[in-house]
């Protein structure tokens, strides 16, 4: 099983935030993708961890804010409402 770099967990992050913000049932949206995720024995627990809680930040951070829309365009790592970047550098 080989290691996933951190644009392939960023992309995912993306993936799924699209997916949640498209759905009316966004806990049910997640643990779907995460569940698809799993099945693909490319992906370690670590790394589908990983996007599970950049997700779980995002859906947080838009419930706390409701002026911050979820126009999946503008996710990214540069603050405000966008995607954490998950690296450890």
């Amino acid at each position: 099983m080989a290691k996933l770099d951190q644009t392939q967990i960023n992309h995912s992050v993306h993936r799924c935030l699209e997916r949640c913000y498209a759905s009316t049932e966004v806990l049910a949206t997640l643990a779907a993708f995460l569940e698809e995720l799993r099945e693909n024995d490319y992906w370690s627990e670590r790394e589908i961890h990983e996007v599970e809680l950049a997700v779980l930040k995002v859906l947080h951070r838009i419930a706390e804010d409701p002026d911050c829309a979820p126009d999946t365009a503008a996710l990214s790592p540069d603050g405000g409402c966008h995607a954490p970047d998950m690296s450890d550098d």
